[in-house]
């Protein structure tokens, strides 16, 4: 099920795992990076996250990400450089 409002799409999934996306200019996390930061902030911020290109040799889009685990059953996605989405879950995020 998906939820719709400006700037946040919140998803649920059987009842085991829930996603926030938030694409709202300039919303940060409590280390003062999101939307708008670019990935090296990010990176810099949340050392432990695994930074990747997305969709490489696909027919989509390709695109920088940084995401991993940041608590416990608290994942992170941060996509684009700059960052254009923040997605936190309560499962692994990794494409």
């Amino acid at each position: 099920m998906t939820w719709r409002f400006r700037g946040v799409a919140l998803e649920a999934f059987s009842d085991r795992a829930w996603i926030v996306n938030i694409m709202a200019k300039n919303a940060r996390t409590k280390k003062g990076v999101g939307v708008g930061s670019d990935l090296d902030r990010v990176k810099s911020a949340y050392p432990g996250l695994r930074c990747a290109v997305a969709n490489r040799d696909t027919e989509y889009v390709e695109y920088p990400y940084c995401s991993g685990r940041v608590a416990k059953r608290r994942y992170v996605w941060f996509g684009g450089d700059p960052v254009t989405s923040v997605v936190v879950a309560t499962a692994r995020l990794d494409p």
